[in-house]
């Protein structure tokens, strides 16, 4: 789109048959795992990407899946239907030091016992310097920015319903190329 954006869709859909699949045994109740379990998904993912003259770089890109355990004729646990993303770079000093804006949006996702995990929306922030012979890379991330409280459905052997994730973390990268 003018060589300075690029838009793509992509289309998918999917089947995944013979999941090994915890189901109660008829002799005695008990839970037994059997190949049996059907998965079948299909959605569309639209991104966009630009590039500005003064370096700043953004993309954004959003998907929505409609995924369902055809083993159980449900909606699929853990699956959320709606996905977002924004990235945007800036250059701090060119070709130095760089800025990293991420954010983050997931809808609801359904939990092993029929309920719902909440939405949520995370922000992160990397500061990224480049070294002058392009081998050596110092980032700093500061990951769920905001704090929001959030959680994901729990697996079968969890407690609960579902998973508290991390608050704000930190964290700090060396990489040096060979």
């Amino acid at each position: 789109m003018g060589g300075r954006f690029l838009a793509s869709a992509c289309g998918f859909h999917y089947v995944m048959e013979d999941l090994v699949t915890a189901v109660p045994d008829p002799a005695d109740g008990l839970l037994v795992f059997r190949n049996q379990g059907q998965i079948r998904a299909r959605g569309v993912e639209l991104a966009l990407r630009g590039r500005w003259e003064e370096g700043l770089q953004s993309r954004i890109s959003y998907s929505y899946v409609e995924s369902e355990d055809e083993t159980f004729d449900e909606v699929l646990v853990n699956s959320p239907r709606h996905l977002a993303k924004l990235n945007l770079i800036k250059p701090l000093v060119p070709e130095r030091l760089f800025a990293g804006l991420e954010v983050l949006y997931e809808s609801r996702a359904r939990t092993l016992s029929g309920d719902y995990a909440d939405d949520f929306t995370l922000t992160n922030l990397t500061l990224t310097y480049v070294g002058v012979s392009r081998r050596l890379e110092v980032a700093a991330s500061i990951y769920n920015l905001f704090d929001v409280g959030y959680a994901f459905p729990a697996f079968p052997d969890d407690v609960s319903d579902t998973v508290a994730q991390d608050g704000r973390t930190f964290r700090v990268g060396l990489t040096y190329r060979f």
